[in-house]
């Protein structure tokens, strides 16, 4: 079962417009929508392009994520398992595998902060990018200050900083925002 029917309704685009794009028979873009004959790749392809999505998005329903990591003003970054306070973000695929924290602070970072799910090590630290920092028992949010010492504090963009964290080399894992979506 496709999505191509659901996409183009919430992207406000007719069966007969892309038909039309994509020189095709109108019949032929209803029959994909309606799953009466499956979409070639290639054909998925053409269709993402002109649409605007990921070809994958076509074929799977996964743009709803759940958020399970929460910042507050104090840079602090906690999980939550209740159902009443998970969020739900709409991702393009080729954003689904971004680590997703919402920032509810006041800050003019208020929204979501998506990081790459890979780790970066404490050397490629930039003062001028937000980190998601996993310490032992604790997670932050921000940017990292480093001190001469090695110790590092984390801050927002409303000028809160954390007190003094530890070392550097106490940071457990590090990742780095790489896209920001307000709400």
């Amino acid at each position: 079962m496709t999505q191509l029917k659901n996409i183009l309704i919430k992207k406000n685009i007719k069966q007969s417009a892309l038909a039309k794009l994509l020189n095709k028979d109108a019949s032929t873009i209803n029959r994909w929508a309606e799953d009466s004959r499956c979409i070639s790749w290639d054909n998925a392809v053409r269709v993402a392009k002109i649409i605007k999505c990921h070809p994958i998005e076509i074929f799977n329903d996964i743009t709803l994520t759940k958020v399970k990591l929460f910042c507050d003003n104090d840079c602090y970054v906690e999980d939550r398992v209740f159902d009443e306070d998970h969020k739900e973000i709409e991702l393009p695929f080729e954003l689904s595998n971004k680590i997703v924290v919402y920032n509810y602070s006041n800050s003019i970072e208020g929204g979501f902060h998506l990081f790459d799910n890979n780790e970066i090590s404490i050397n490629l630290i930039n003062p001028n990018k937000i980190y998601l920092i996993y310490l032992e028992n604790i997670k932050y949010c921000g940017y990292i200050n480093v001190l001469k010492s090695g110790s590092f504090s984390v801050s927002n963009a409303n000028n809160f900083e954390t007190p003094i964290l530890g070392n550097l080399s106490e940071i457990q894992y590090l990742y780095k925002r790489t896209h920001f979506q307000n709400e």
